[in-house]
C-alpha cells in the first residue's frame, strides 16, 4: 500500500497541472492577494517530490520553481493546515533558511493548503512580505477565501480534463458501435457510479419519447413509450453546457423518492431524455447531478456519431 506521500504525489500527477503554461485565472488570484494584503509576493504553488513549482506568482520574476527542502510551504503540505510566520528571522525553523538570509529576504509568511477533492494537499496559496507583520483575523479570513478560489480552480482543471479525455475517447470509438449497445453499456457503468434503482434513456421521435434502454425499476414502470416531462424544454432552452436536471412529472404516490429527467441534446436540439429514479431519498446530491450531466453528454455523442 502506498504511503500518504506517495498517494499525494499520485494525486498531484493526476491533476496534470505541473509544468503547464500560465493561466489568467490563476494569475488573477495572485494579483488580488498581493493587492489585498499589500505584499510584494503572492503565489499559487504545487509541491512535487523535490521541488515547489509555481503555477502563478507575483513578485518572483523569472522563477518557476525552487527546491522543496528550502520551502516554507512544505510545512503547510505536511501539516495539512495553514501556517503563519510573523517574523521568519525570529522563528527557529526558518531563521537560517537561505530565503530568509538571502533573496527574497522573507520575514512575513502566510500559507494555506490547496487540496484535491479527495483530500490530498497538493499545493499552497501564499503571501510573503520582506517586513515583519502582525497577523489579524482579517488576514486569516482573506487568505482562506482566496485559497478556496484557487483550490476550486485546481479541481475544476481536473474535472474538465477528465471530461475532455473521456469525450475524446468516446468520439473515436462511437462510429463503430451501435448507439443502443453503447447506451446500454453506459447505463451499466452509470449504475455502478451512483446509487439509483432505475435508469433509462428515451429517444425523441414524432410521437414523443421512445424508451431505448432501461435498467432496474424503470425497465418495468416506463414501458416502451412515455410523454415528454413537463417543463423539460422550457427548463433547458435558456441553459448552456451539459444541461440541468429537473424534476420530472413521474412519481409514485405515497413513496419518498426523487426522479430526475435530464435532456440529451446536441447544438440545442433535444435528442432524448435520461431518467433516473431513487426511492428512500428526498433529493439528488451534487455529485450525482454532475455524474448524470457527464452521462448525458456521452449519450449525445453516441447518438450524433452512430
Amino acid at each position: 500500500m502506498p504511503t500518504r506521500e506517495e498517494a499525494r504525489l499520485q494525486a498531484l500527477e493526476e491533476l496534470q497541472l505541473l509544468d503547464t503554461d500560465t493561466e489568467e485565472r490563476f494569475d488573477r488570484i495572485c494579483r488580488l492577494g498581493a493587492a489585498l494584503f499589500g505584499t510584494p509576493i503572492c503565489y499559487v504553488s504545487l509541491m512535487d517530490a523535490d521541488r515547489q513549482w509555481f503555477k502563478a506568482a507575483c513578485g518572483l520574476p523569472g522563477i518557476s520553481e525552487s527546491p522543496r527542502a528550502n520551502s516554507f510551504c512544505t510545512y503547510v503540505v505536511e501539516m495539512g493546515r495553514a501556517l503563519t510566520v510573523p517574523d521568519a528571522s525570529l522563528d527557529e525553523r526558518f531563521r537560517n533558511n537561505p530565503y530568509v538570509t538571502g533573496p527574497p529576504h522573507i520575514r512575513f509568511y502566510m500559507g494555506h493548503p490547496l487540496s484535491t477533492n479527495e483530500g490530498f494537499v497538493v499545493g499552497t496559496y501564499c503571501v510573503i512580505d520582506t517586513q515583519p507583520r502582525s497577523v489579524t483575523p482579517e488576514y486569516t479570513a482573506w487568505l482562506a477565501d482566496l485559497a478556496g478560489v484557487a483550490e476550486r480552480e485546481i479541481n475544476l482543471h481536473s474535472l474538465v480534463g477528465s471530461q475532455r479525455r473521456l469525450l475524446e475517447v468516446s468520439a473515436r470509438i462511437l462510429g463503430s458501435v451501435p448507439h443502443q449497445e453503447f447506451l446500454h453499456d453506459m447505463l451499466l457503468g452509470l449504475q455502478q457510479e451512483i446509487e439509483v434503482e432505475g435508469l433509462a434513456v428515451a429517444l425523441c421521435d414524432e410521437g414523443g419519447l421512445r424508451v431505448s434502454n432501461a435498467l432496474g425499476s424503470l425497465a418495468f414502470s416506463l414501458g416502451t413509450r412515455c410523454p415528454l416531462p413537463p417543463r423539460l424544454e422550457r427548463a433547458t432552452l435558456p441553459l448552456s453546457g451539459l444541461g440541468n436536471p429537473v424534476p420530472s412529472c413521474f412519481h409514485r404516490p405515497g413513496q419518498t423518492a426523487w426522479w430526475v429527467s435530464l435532456p440529451i441534446r446536441s447544438n440545442q436540439k433535444l435528442l432524448g431524455v435520461l431518467f433516473a429514479e431513487q426511492s428512500g431519498a428526498t433529493s439528488i446530491s451534487p455529485l450525482e447531478r454532475d455524474v448524470l450531466r457527464v452521462f448525458a453528454a456521452q449519450a449525445a455523442l453516441a447518438l450524433v456519431w452512430s
